[in-house]
C-alpha cells in the first residue's frame, strides 16, 4: 500500500475518489445537514440549499468535495515541497483521517472550511521570496474571514496568517495593513446585507453571543472501537512528529518554514476548538489537514522498517473500517 502511493503514479489518485466512496457510502440515501451551535449566518444560506436537495445529490456533491480536498492537498504539498518527496500518500492520509470515525460523514460547515483553509496554505505557502505579496495576502485574509462566518473555531486561524507572514517575510506595515483590511471586509459586507434586512443588531448579537461560553462541555461517548481509534492516531501522530524532528534539519530553511506553520496550524486548530461550547467528534475534522500531512511525512520517510510503516498504516485502515461498518 505504502508504496503504490508513494511512488509518483497518477493512477493513484484515481483510486482516492473510490476510497472516499467506500467510507461516505453508508450515508449515500441519509446526509443529515448539521445545525449546531457553531454554524454561522453564511452557513444558514448553505444549509437551506442543500436541505432541498435529495440526500444522494447531497452525497455526491460532498463525497466530490472531500475527494477535491485530498488531490488538491496532494498538489499544493507537492508544489510548495512542505514534503521532502513527492507521493500521494498525503492524499490517501487525508481521506482515512476525514472519514476515520462514521460521526464525521454528515454535511458540516468544517468540511467547508477545510478547502478554504487548503486554499489559503497555498497563498502561504506562495509568500516565500515573492516581490509580490500583496494579493495573496489578501486573498488569504479574506477567505479566512469568510470561514470565520462560515464556523466560528475558524476565526483564530487567522492568527496563523499573522505568524506565518512573520515567518516568512521582513515586517511590513503596508502588508500588515492590507491583511487587517481584507479581513474585516466580509464583516463589512455581511453588516450592510443585515442592514438592509433589518436584523443588524440581532445578526451582531447573535454573533457575540457566540463567545459567551468559552468553556467546553465535552459531549462524546466513546465506544471501544472509537479507543481503539483515538489510540492508533494518537501513536501514528507521535511517531510522524519524532521522525520529524530527527528529521528537521536535514531539510532546507523554506522546507522546514513550511512544516513549522502546519504545526502551528495543528496547535492553534485545536484550542480553537475550545470555542465550542459543546464539543462533538465532528469538530475534530479541523485536524485532518495538519494530520494528513504528518501522518504522510512518517510514512514518506519509512526506509529501513518499511514493513512497520506498512503494518502500522493497515492497522489504521482497521480501526477506520471498524469505526465505519
Amino acid at each position: 500500500m505504502i508504496r503504490f502511493f508513494k511512488s509518483p503514479q497518477p493512477a493513484a489518485l484515481i483510486v482516492i475518489p473510490f476510497i472516499v466512496l467506500i467510507l461516505w457510502g453508508q450515508r449515500a440515501m441519509n446526509m443529515p445537514v448539521s445545525h449546531d451551535e457553531t454554524v454561522m449566518p453564511l452557513w444558514g444560506l448553505i444549509a437551506g440549499f442543500m436541505e432541498a436537495m435529495p440526500s444522494f445529490l447531497r452525497f455526491l456533491i460532498f463525497g466530490g468535495m472531500i475527494s477535491l480536498q485530498a488531490i488538491y492537498l496532494n498538489l499544493l504539498l507537492n508544489k510548495h515541497e512542505v514534503l521532502y518527496k513527492n507521493s500521494y500518500l498525503p492524499s490517501l492520509c487525508f481521506v482515512l483521517v476525514i472519514s476515520a470515525s462514521a460521526t464525521f460523514l454528515e454535511i458540516h460547515p468544517v468540511h467547508v472550511v477545510n478547502l478554504i483553509f487548503l486554499r489559503v496554505f497555498d497563498k502561504i505557502f506562495s509568500l516565500f521570496k515573492n516581490e509580490s505579496p500583496v494579493k495573496g495576502l489578501f486573498d488569504s485574509a479574506f477567505l479566512l474571514a469568510i470561514a470565520a462566518l462560515l464556523y466560528l473555531p475558524a476565526l483564530p486561524v487567522y492568527i496563523l496568517l499573522l505568524l506565518a507572514v512573520s515567518l516568512l517575510r521582513p515586517f511590513s506595515s503596508r502588508e500588515w495593513l492590507v491583511m487587517f483590511i481584507a479581513f474585516f471586509l466580509p464583516y463589512f459586507f455581511v453588516s450592510v446585507y443585515f442592514f438592509w434586512k433589518q436584523q443588524l443588531i440581532v445578526f451582531w448579537k447573535e454573533y457575540i453571543g457566540k463567545f459567551k461560553h468559552l468553556w467546553p462541555q465535552l459531549n462524546l461517548v466513546i465506544s471501544p472501537a472509537e479507543q481503539v481509534l483515538l489510540v492508533v492516531m494518537g501513536a501514528l501522530l507521535l511517531f510522524s512528529l519524532v521522525k520529524l524532528r530527527s528529521n528537521y534539519f536535514k531539510n532546507i530553511i523554506r522546507t522546514r518554514t513550511y512544516q513549522q506553520i502546519v504545526f502551528f496550524f495543528l496547535l492553534i486548530n485545536g484550542a480553537a476548538i475550545l470555542l465550542i461550547h459543546k464539543i462533538a467528534w465532528i469538530h475534530f475534522v479541523s485536524l485532518s489537514i495538519p494530520l494528513a500531512v504528518f501522518y504522510a511525512y512518517y510514512f514518506v520517510s519509512a526506509k529501513k522498517r518499511l514493513w512497520a510503516a506498512e503494518l502500522m498504516l493497515w492497522i489504521f485502515i482497521g480501526a477506520v473500517l471498524w469505526n465505519h461498518f
